[in-house]
């Protein structure tokens, strides 16, 4: 029997205003669609989407484990996920405001989904008005223009506005920025699909403030960690084991870069949180690889591999901590 649709949300979405709805659909072949949506239920409605296919493996580890850091929420009906992000984007409508550019094509995910088997009720807003709270990374133009559909269509006490002071995004102790890392860059030169790559992950990120574009030393690290990865795979292949993807294979590579990093009573705990082969197999190569570089002495956040069905010509965006 084929598995129903599913969707996830953050719990406390109504309450902090702004947060992710991941739409499901489970299809033969252990393939997942998965549509995510990025959603402003105060004011502006989708903010970011995007539409992806996984195994279902991937779907729990590089989807939902990537995007609710703080425990995966338990599955909704895909009903009741298509039924908020479709009442958002009529909501933000009313307000002059249109959906992401690619909404479109992340609610193909919608396909067979009936919103109106969902009985739950969504209020937008908040205190029965919009309420516009500016982004970490919406700059002042931004800010104005929100703010003069706003007042055009709400009138000057129809709408709520929090606009922070500079400086008011950052942490207590510090600014924290990334690293934007392109295994084919040359000179430093950011791509631009790495340009609209950071920018996508700044978007779903806000505890970052700033981007720094690696040069030609980092480069070389990010091809490193690809070929670590096209090594670990054709191993697997050779040694007769399961036939891994090359996304599971960098995701055992970010993990062991990770595990690197961290100072050596850190890491012994983290390792004790692994099953023990995979535990075994960790501790013998950290072993064997000796000291950290300064560049290995930061954390992947995220990566993005583009033309992977190409062996040989994938290309690695890799973004990392700025220390």
């Amino acid at each position: 029997m084929a598995r129903e649709p599913e969707a996830y949300l953050e719990d406390n979405l109504f309450e902090i205003g702004i947060g992710h709805v991941v739409v499901a659909r489970f299809k033969s072949g252990n393939r997942v669609e998965v549509g995510t949506f990025l959603v402003d239920v105060y004011c502006l409605g989708i903010k970011d989407a995007f539409y992806r296919l996984f195994d279902e493996a991937g779907f729990k580890s590089e989807c939902l484990g990537w995007i609710f850091k703080e425990g995966i929420p338990s599955p909704k009906p895909a009903a009741c996920g298509r039924k908020l992000v479709e009442k958002a984007v009529i909501y933000a409508a009313t307000l002059g405001f249109a959906p992401h550019p690619d909404f479109k094509k992340a609610a193909r995910v919608f396909g067979g989904v009936d919103a109106s088997e969902c009985d739950e009720e969504f209020v937008f807003g908040s205190g029965g008005k919009p309420l516009y709270i500016q982004g970490p990374y919406e700059e002042e133009a931004q800010v104005e223009q929100i703010l003069s559909v706003l007042r055009a269509r709400c009138g000057e006490d129809g709408f709520q506005f929090v606009v922070p002071g500079a400086g008011d995004w950052k942490t207590e102790d510090e600014e924290v920025g990334i690293v934007a890392i392109d295994s084919e860059a040359v000179d430093g030169k950011p791509d631009r699909l790495l340009k609209e790559f950071v920018q996508g992950f700044m978007d779903r990120r806000g505890e970052f403030d700033h981007i720094q574009y690696g040069g030609k030393d980092a480069s070389i690290m990010a091809a490193d960690l690809l070929l670590m990865a096209r090594n670990l795979r054709s191993e697997m292949v050779a040694e007769g084991e399961t036939e891994m993807s090359l996304n599971t294979a960098l995701k055992f590579v970010q993990t062991l870069w990770n595990l690197r990093s961290l100072p050596p009573e850190d890491r012994e705990e983290a390792l004790n949180d692994l099953p023990g082969e995979i535990r075994e197999i960790l501790e013998s190569i950290i072993e064997e690889s000796g000291e950290t570089s300064p560049l290995e002495e930061r954390l992947i956040y995220d990566f993005l591999l583009l033309n992977a069905s190409v062996p040989g010509e994938e290309r690695l965006f890799l973004l990392v901590e700025d220390s």
